[in-house]
């Protein structure tokens, strides 16, 4: 048996055993990395300050020749350093294409992480090695090219990785690849190439469940007058289009804007860490969601520590306040997990041949009876606050698909909650709840700023032209019941949005509004399950199944790997 070296970041230590199982292929490929270039023309002494390069790695172009930067002074006309041989771990990407998404490998077996600390000038004087300072006028700097971190794009790719030979594994691999539950794919324009942005009504899996979906898109910036955004089917599923429109929102410069699932722009001015987070079985996770930096808690706790047989999960947050305080703004990033994804597609493998008719029947139902059934199942991002009469349900996050993190706020009422002293201020605490690994919390803080005016512009789409080159714009410009559909993994729209004028002293914020549903595409052989499905009308049995399904996994590897198969 071939070894498996696991070169995707690491997870926390218990999912080893099920992610070799269900996400073998991600394993075998390794995880895919991008970075884009933002690229500088033009150059001024203010362009190059040292103090803002601080831990960069700057890299000298002349021709065919390249060096490391260093001692590196700056005068009104004149750019001087010294110069010396590259290390090899800096001439990986000396070629790059300045216009679209490039690769780079980051395992424990190959890390090549060190092209995001790196700078380039492109300088047309020919330049010689020597001891000695470099001088170069700036008017011989023809660019900068500065290397990036492509988030969207990286996250993006692990959902959707390349295909290799199974026999790799005994196992099947690509169950990403087969019952990824996707929604509307997102990317917005960067000149000449499109960069991810996420996933829009995810969780919409029927008519049902059409809702309103505000994503936010930060470092949005438009080009010759218009902002471009792409929608994109990209996995086997029908997607339909109600709505589409770009809110653009001007705020003041010390602020930030975020739209609830409502539709509400809050700012945020001030937030607050969390003094505590604790999960129910007593683990400390503060120093994790404190920062967005991807270590993330992935709500995996076995009942025997949260004794809650459904296996639902939970993190308490208590946050200081100052005395008094009665409204805050709770804040997450976070995203849907894989893990949760292939979950719901085996719950749906239970109807079998039934499934599409299950499907045409969920579309019919009340939107108020298929949401209960989602909150009851513990698929949202559930909020809790600690009152004096005890836990009291709040709100939830719908769901945000699993490719990318996602920034969401939801208003919370503090008039009712249970306080605590802490010197002079008080302590209340909120509980985040859902099923077992099926959300992944990055970061969560409370602001308790007051929201302040912004103006809205809402723009809709100037044009929204098709795959096949026709403009669908009048199906995106109402909400009403003509959709724009598309069918296949080939469909895409791609849509231009006048951009508004500047308002002086505030900065712009960009958040896509859309409406729609979707479809999945299963076409399942086997009889309908009717006895284990009856078990889904239970609150929480999809949870519970969860953690079965991870009992499962770990019990086959366990016994694959005692066994010497897998080594």
């Amino acid at each position: 048996m071939k070894k498996i070296f696991l070169s995707c970041p690491a997870f926390h230590l218990r999912l080893r055993y099920v992610l070799l199982i269900f996400f073998s292929l991600n394993f075998i490929t390794g995880c895919m990395y991008y970075y884009r270039v933002t690229t500088k023309t033009k150059l001024t002494p203010e362009d190059i300050r040292w103090e803002d390069f601080n831990g960069k790695y700057l890299i000298l172009h002349s021709g065919d020749s390249a060096w490391q930067m260093n001692e590196i002074s700056v005068d009104s006309s004149i750019l001087s350093c010294r110069i010396s041989a590259l290390p090899d771990d800096h001439r990986m990407y000396m070629k790059t294409n300045p216009d679209k998404i490039n690769r780079f490998r980051k395992s424990a077996s190959a890390y090549e992480g060190n092209v995001l600390k790196e700078i380039h000038l492109y300088s047309t004087e020919k330049i010689k090695r020597s001891d000695k300072p470099v001088s170069l006028d700036f008017s011989s700097l023809k660019k900068m090219e500065i290397y990036k971190y492509a988030a969207g794009a990286s996250d993006a790719s692990w959902a959707i990785p390349v295909v290799v030979p199974i026999s790799v594994v005994g196992i099947t691999a690509l169950i990403i690849a087969l019952t990824k539950s996707s929604c509307p794919y997102v990317y917005i324009s960067e000149g000449d190439s499109f960069r991810f942005a996420g996933e829009i009504f995810s969780g919409a899996v029927y008519s049902s469940l059409e809702r309103n979906d505000y994503l936010p898109l930060p470092g949005f910036n438009p080009a010759n007058g218009k902002y471009r955004v792409k929608i994109a089917n990209r996995l086997p599923e029908i997607q339909h289009l109600n709505l589409s429109e770009l809110w653009i929102i001007s705020h003041p410069e010390n602020t930030d804007v975020l739209a609830d699932k409502y539709g509400k722009i809050h700012t945020l001015g001030s937030v607050e860490t969390p003094v505590s987070a604790v999960t129910a079985g007593m683990t400390d996770r503060t120093e994790m969601i404190k920062r967005k930096d991807k270590n993330y808690f992935l709500f995996d706790e076995e009942p025997s520590l949260t004794g809650d047989t459904s296996a639902k999960n939970s993190l308490i947050l208590t946050f200081d306040i100052p005395s008094g305080q009665d409204s805050g703004k709770l804040v997450v990033r976070a995203k849907n997990s894989f893990w949760g994804d292939y979950i719901f597609g085996e719950f749906t493998k239970q109807f079998g041949k039934n499934y599409v008719g299950w499907v045409k029947k969920k579309g019919k139902e009340s939107p108020d009876k298929a949401i209960k059934w989602k909150k009851d199942q513990n698929l949202p991002l559930m909020v809790y606050l600690e009152t004096r009469d005890g836990w009291q349900f709040v709100d939830y996050f719908d769901l945000a698909g699993p490719l990318a993190f996602r920034d969401m706020i939801m208003l919370m009422d503090l008039s009712k909650a249970n306080r605590t002293k802490s010197g002079d201020r008080e302590q209340v605490r909120i509980r985040i709840e859902t099923g077992f690994m099926f959300w992944e919390l990055d970061y969560a803080a409370i602001d308790l700023t007051k929201d302040l005016p912004v103006n809205l512009v809402q723009v809709q789409p100037s044009s929204a032209i098709n795959e096949t080159g026709k403009d669908v714009k009048s199906l995106l410009t109402l909400d009403d019941k003509h959709y724009y559909i598309q069918p296949s993994t080939s469909n895409e729209v791609v849509l231009d949005f006048n951009a508004s004028s500047d308002k002086p002293g505030l900065k712009k914020s960009v958040v896509i509004h859309t409406k729609g549903y979707y479809e999945h595409i299963r076409y399942y052989r086997n009889l309908p399950d009717r006895e284990k499905l009856l078990t889904f009308r239970r609150p929480g049995r999809l949870s519970q199944f969860s953690f079965e399904r991870f009992l499962e996994g770990k019990k086959k590897y366990s016994m694959k790997y005692s066994s010497g198969e897998i080594k």
